[in-house]
């Protein structure tokens, strides 16, 4: 039989491929090499390479046997998101090859912050758990948490047992809990006091951005781990975020928090197209 992997497929991406990194969306990072198809002209942010159009990434089956939707294929410093449905190309009769469309970027979480103080949305807390017992049929509950300061706005998600509700009311902090937080729907069982809970909110934005170190040119301008993050001003928009990027807003990357420091408004034309962020 004959090895079309090793004869065809696999001297085109050592001659065409670039050295990556395929992440599944639950797994263990595996090494392969892909062929990069379209993405249309890069823009480049010193180690960050902007790609504005989609792009396709080819890559061996043998490489990577099963790429999925959310699976993040790192090559250099850039991450890229496969959006599609990997699929096989029509002149690949064997299955050798698996075609991804991918966006540029890697998942983060925007969370966006307004007001201050008592007015503050999403609240700054830890440790979410209801302050009192709730009846079953109950429209309301009280949330405490440790150093709970700020506001639940109407949009706001508290997640009780493995129910999602969605807060009804705007409540502020005082003395370290939310008393009569309306939520809908109404609890379906009762739930007991300092039962934990998990909250989410509705200026927490899913994005996919360009991460990146500042390189030595950088020395002494900032701090030591200090992460470059580049935003594309229309996927803010489209995940529903209206505020410009600002000091102390906060992302999420692979589970672990970066405070935005500095944040630059790049422009084309009158209108900011991207943001730098300098985060820590």
């Amino acid at each position: 039989m004959i090895d079309f992997d090793r004869f065809a497929v696999a001297p085109a991406f050592l001659t065409f491929g670039e050295a990556a990194t395929y992440t599944p969306p639950a797994g263990s990072p595996v090494p392969c090499r892909v062929i990069r198809e379209g993405g249309g002209k890069p823009v480049k942010f010193g180690p960050v390479t902007v790609y504005l159009a989609s792009l396709t990434f080819d890559v061996r089956a043998s490489d990577v046997p099963d790429p999925a939707t959310g699976g993040v294929f790192q090559v250099g410093a850039m991450a890229y998101t496969v959006t599609g449905t990997p699929y096989h190309p029509e002149d690949d009769p064997h299955g050798l090859v698996w075609s991804c469309g991918v966006l540029w970027g890697a998942p983060i979480l925007y969370r966006s912050y307004s007001g201050d103080g008592g007015t503050l949305n999403p609240p700054k807390g830890s440790g979410w758990k209801l302050a009192a017992a709730a009846p079953v049929g109950a429209g309301s509950v009280s949330i405490a948490g440790t150093l709970a300061q700020g506001q639940l706005r109407p949009g706001d998600r508290v997640t009780i047992g493995t129910t999602v509700h969605t807060v009804t009311t705007t409540t502020t902090a005082a003395s370290g809990r939310f008393d009569a937080v309306g939520i809908a729907p109404a609890l379906v069982a009762p739930a007991a006091a300092a039962l934990p809970l998990v909250l989410g909110f509705a200026r927490d934005f899913p994005v996919l951005a360009g991460m990146a170190g500042y390189d030595d040119t950088f020395a002494g301008a900032v701090a030591t781990g200090t992460r470059r993050i580049i935003v594309m001003q229309d996927r803010l928009t489209a995940a529903g975020c209206t505020d410009a990027p600002k000091l102390g807003d906060i992302i999420t990357f692979e589970g672990q928090p970066f405070t935005v420091g500095a944040a630059t408004a790049l422009y084309q034309g009158a209108a900011p197209f991207a943001w730098d962020l300098q985060c820590k």
